[in-house]
């Protein structure tokens, strides 16, 4: 991490941990139907507010499936940042966002990073209400959403080190073994609230 965020506490163990942590930041939204998830237009204001509650959905179902007192060290270590990833990733930096209106260095590391990959994925992939963007107009929004939305520290990284950044291919990474961990804690998610709620 360059000097100056957040004082280069990150290892690279934590750096891996929060790789594989983001995964399950949106595990939440398992427990709506697949109708409201990918309705063909943009929610209304209700819908939205319903949509929020995917943050707590997903630390109910956070606590219910992998939380484990007897873990060791480094897995409560990960298990952490998964909680982070969850709980943090819809807050913004100038405090605008939610659940709980964090700003700044209250938002975990691993939320902050989160909520620039949310965002990120979440335009450059096609939905039912807009066609993907391109990497261009992505960067352009990350930029001007820069102090407000996200850390600007981080979103400076993320251009200084674009080239790179371009040349990744995603849902390369995610291999086998994780696509299955995934798999395996929705279906228990499922289990363990029941049916869809909407």
């Amino acid at each position: 991490m360059r000097a100056g965020i957040w004082d280069n506490i990150l290892s690279e163990r934590q750096l891996l941990h929060i790789q594989n942590a983001v995964i399950y930041h949106d595990i939440g939204k398992s427990v709506y139907d697949p109708v409201f998830l990918y309705k063909p237009n943009l929610f209304t204001s209700l819908e939205r507010k319903l949509m929020s509650w995917h943050v707590d959905f997903g630390l109910m179902i956070f606590q219910k499936t992998m939380e484990s007192k007897s873990a060791s060290i480094d897995a409560r270590i990960f298990l952490d940042t998964v909680y982070d990833a969850i709980a943090h990733h819809h807050e913004w930096f100038n405090g605008a966002g939610y659940p709980k209106g964090l700003k700044g260095t209250q938002i975990s590391p691993v939320g902050q990073i989160c909520a620039i990959c949310d965002c990120y994925d979440a335009l450059r992939s096609d939905r039912p209400y807009h066609e993907a963007m391109t990497h261009s107009q992505v960067m352009e929004i990350l930029l001007a959403e820069r102090g407000t939305h996200f850390n600007p520290e981080l979103v400076d990284l993320l251009i200084d080190h674009e080239q790179t950044f371009k040349q990744l291919k995603r849902w390369e990474e995610t291999d086998a073994h994780q696509k299955s961990s995934v798999n395996s804690v929705y279906l228990r998610s499922k289990s363990a609230l029941n049916e869809p709620i909407l």
